[in-house]
């Protein structure tokens, strides 16, 4: 499947038209592609899932009226496969890993250079069993791991005047991004579930 879209394809805002802004043309895709099936009968199945994303969305700052460029692309994966080796027990294995690019405005920027663009890396891995253990007793263990990367784009400066400045009469900034490439997320978080029904 693709979808397709284009800021071109809509009208200006009555605030782009009174500024004389005109959108241009930039078209965005997302294609998605979905294959699953069994690979033993009645015992194990799988489902792969794909998307490539790549979109576009200029609109304009609330404040000043200036141009904010917007941008987003994302390439994830999934997978899944489902197993059943009796009537009584059945496993579930999914993983997901995606790898994402944007460009935004950051909350109370007021001008371009205030936007923002940034890497995220994350994956997520999902196993899980449930069973009957007795005509009175159900069994369900999952366990999970899920890592996360944020890396912003924007490279170090020392000079004052690269550096981001806030407005004291109102919740505004300007002249540059707030974050640059040292500040780093990374978060790694595991996680066990069970529980037994009577």
């Amino acid at each position: 499947r693709i979808d397709l879209s284009n800021p071109s394809w809509r009208d200006e805002t009555p605030l782009e038209k009174r500024l004389g802004q005109r959108r241009e043309s930039n078209r965005a895709e997302v294609v998605t592609a979905t294959v699953g099936g069994r690979m033993l009968t009645d015992r194990l199945w799988f489902f792969l899932a794909l998307r490539d994303t790549e979109t576009s969305n200029p609109t304009t700052f609330p404040v000043t009226g200036l141009p904010l460029p917007s941008r987003f692309e994302d390439r994830r994966w999934q997978l899944k496969l489902s197993a059943r080796p009796n009537e009584r027990h059945s496993f579930q294995l999914t993983y997901l890993d995606s790898d994402t690019f944007s460009l935004q405005a950051f909350p109370f920027g007021i001008e371009p250079r205030t936007a923002l663009p940034f890497d995220t890396l994350a994956d997520l891995l999902v196993v899980r069993w449930a069973g009957v253990l007795s005509e009175t007793l159900f069994g369900e263990v999952q366990i999970s791991e899920k890592s996360l990367e944020f890396f912003p784009r924007t490279t170090f400066s020392s000079d004052p005047r690269d550096a981001p400045f806030v407005a004291l009469t109102q919740s505004a900034f300007y002249n540059a991004a707030p974050l640059d490439h040292t500040d780093t997320d990374q978060r790694d978080n595991e996680q066990l579930a069970a529980s037994l029904s009577w």
